[in-house]
């Protein structure tokens, strides 16, 4: 009897290996007849042991080899239901945790030094660099605009009187920081004043995306519209200015498209200006607004996000929902490549000085470096668990820092050489 107590104690083991199989992301099931093989070759040197018993006790092992024979082929046909309804999901587990590794080893591969990082801070996640400084300019929820000192990321400034700043801009000589509101109007802070001047007032349509000309003189702002009273969308009509900084004077006017995001981008010389519209990225002539190129791509009738000009205005960045960038060549309106970039929409562009390297940052809370020429990636920073969306990306006017900024978290890295 000591044997044939094992036998029904090794099926139980059976049931307990398979429920921790099933548990396991790892389990391979083996094929069927692979448990019976294994019990059958116990049960058959029962006989040999029965014949050493009474004849009768040999017909009893008989019957219960063959009850256990039994037993093991709907443990088999168990096994076979369990794998059918388990098998494709491990499968795709195992798939998901091998992508997700691979991630890991692509975020470390492509890591860049990081400089300076702060989660301490009420950030709204837009910020700038001031050019030809090492300051960098962050809006905090609350309307402030704290002036950070790279690298140690010190505040030395503090801009107050714009509260609800949504969106910030800086001109070439880095004098001079503005900000738009979600009041709609539009301040200024002069280098080394702390309390903001009116510029403009938009009549209570928020400002969503703001750029200045490299000299300062023009800004142009758009609005991605408000709820009314009755919770209905609304959008002004134009949603699209130039604003003469001086005198606050509107110069001319235009349609924007999605305006939430990096909406608008001036060219380093000034002369240019390109703005997201519906289905297209439009490229005008600054001082009249006219269009001067459409940059429309057919595969994203819809999708552009945002947009960034090259310094010399020869190259154009969009962003697009869902995922990639396109890069196009400005004088020709063709899309040179497109960049899968991102696993969500591509919410910020930034090009370096010298129009070698351009930044993106996205709803998937990475930011990634590209080498225009060819394409390739060449950084990229993932941020943790919080906010998904990147909503602002920045390199420093001597290509030295890139900066990247979401709700509540800054982090500068350094670019490499």
């Amino acid at each position: 009897m000591c044997c044939l107590l094992k036998i029904p104690l090794a099926a139980a083991r059976v049931g307990g290996d398979l429920g921790r199989a099933a548990g396991d992301n790892h389990f391979r099931y083996r094929p069927p007849g692979g448990w019976p093989g294994i019990f059958l070759g116990a049960l058959l040197a029962l006989p040999a042991f029965g014949a050493t018993t009474n004849a009768p006790a040999a017909g009893n092992t008989r019957d219960e080899i063959r009850q256990l024979q039994a037993q093991l082929a709907e443990q088999t046909r168990r096994l076979d239901r369990i794998y059918e309804a388990l098998g494709p999901e491990l499968a795709e587990k195992e798939a998901r945790v091998a992508g997700y590794k691979k991630l890991l080893a692509e975020d470390a591969a492509l890591a860049l030094p990081e400089v300076f990082r702060s989660a301490a801070e009420r950030f709204n996640s837009k910020l700038l660099f001031l050019p030809g400084t090492h300051y960098l300019a962050v809006a905090r929820s609350g309307g402030e605009v704290k002036l950070l000192r790279l690298p140690a990321g010190d505040v030395v400034s503090t801009l107050g009187g714009a509260a609800g700043a949504e969106c910030l801009a800086a001109p070439a000589a880095g004098n001079k920081v503005f900000a738009g509101t979600r009041s709609g109007l539009i301040f200024a802070w002069p280098e080394n004043q702390t309390n903001a001047q009116k510029i403009f007032d938009w009549g209570g349509w928020p400002v969503t995306a703001l750029a200045v000309s490299p000299d300062g003189a023009r800004l142009v702002c758009a609005c991605n519209g408000k709820y009314d009273t009755n919770r209905a969308w609304i959008k002004p009509d134009p949603s699209l200015l130039a604003i003469e900084v001086a005198t606050g004077r509107v110069i001319w006017t235009g349609p924007s498209g999605r305006g939430d995001f990096q909406a608008v981008s001036f060219a380093g010389d000034g002369k240019t200006v390109a703005v997201v519209r519906e289905g297209l990225v439009a490229v005008l002539d600054a001082g009249t607004g006219q269009t001067l190129r459409e940059l429309a791509h057919p595969e994203y009738p819809a999708g552009p996000l945002s947009t960034a000009l090259s310094r010399d205005g020869k190259l154009c960045a969009v962003g697009y929902a869902p995922n990639d960038v396109g890069l196009w060549d400005v004088a020709t309106g063709k899309c040179l490549r497109l960049l899968g970039a991102h696993k969500s929409w591509v919410v910020a562009l930034a090009f370096s000085p010298d129009g070698s390297r351009l930044a993106s940052s996205s709803g998937d809370t990475t930011v990634s470096l590209w080498q225009v020429a060819t394409g390739r990636e060449i950084g990229r920073l993932r941020f943790g668990d919080g906010s998904a969306y990147v909503n602002s990306v920045a390199i420093s006017d001597d290509g030295r820092w890139l900066a990247a900024g979401r709700s509540g978290e800054v982090v500068v890295l350094e670019m490499p050489r």
